[in-house]
């Protein structure tokens, strides 16, 4: 097996949060595509940097690239992701759960 390195297409600082990246490339590229969404049945919608930046801007938080990273791995595999900053992810369509959490009773 080979491996292959690409270098990066972009320099992100480390306390960089993905906020930063999506506005500084809607400012300087609005109507680039960014990302495709998959709507689900084989039909996909592409992002512009614009539209998702007015989307990151609705939830009002910051969320930093490595959380990011991490949500969008759980939410494509269809994974729980655990955690104890439940409030950190929840809001991103993640299933999650705190396994430190006192066991709900019933």
């Amino acid at each position: 097996m080979r491996e292959f390195g690409v270098p990066a297409l972009a320099e992100i600082p480390a306390l960089a949060s993905l906020a930063d990246v999506v506005f500084r490339r809607a400012e300087a590229e609005p109507g680039v595509v960014v990302l495709r969404r998959r709507l689900g049945a084989g039909r996909w919608e592409d992002v512009t940097a614009a539209q998702f930046r007015a989307e990151a801007r609705q939830f009002g938080r910051v969320l930093h690239l490595p959380d990011a990273l991490i949500a969008a791995t759980a939410k494509e595999n269809g994974l729980t992701l655990a955690t104890r900053n439940i409030a950190g992810f929840d809001y991103l369509g993640v299933a999650v759960i705190d396994p430190w959490a006192p066991p709900h009773s019933s």
